[in-house]
């Protein structure tokens, strides 16, 4: 039986400028695990983001892989 744990995550712009449209997802390779994403417009140089809180599990038939996906644009669209 695998264990559930929770953290939170910070995510911290180091980019150097303001970055636009982030996307974090969470995902994980047991099929039946739903992942989680957080979105937000912008996080300021120097800025920070969060708390995004994580489920995963350690353990016997817990996932094999835990995958994090980061997406953001460095300009904003002038549309």
């Amino acid at each position: 039986m695998s264990t559930t744990h929770q953290i939170e995550v910070f995510f911290h712009n180091l980019w150097g400028s303001d970055i636009y449209d982030v996307k974090v997802e969470f995902s994980t390779s047991k099929a039946h695990v739903g992942s989680h994403s957080y979105s937000t417009e912008c996080v300021t140089a120097g800025g920070k983001w969060g708390p995004l809180v994580r489920h995963y599990e350690t353990g016997p038939h817990a996932a094999e892989f835990d995958y994090w996906y980061v997406e953001f644009s460095t300009s904003k669209d002038p549309s």
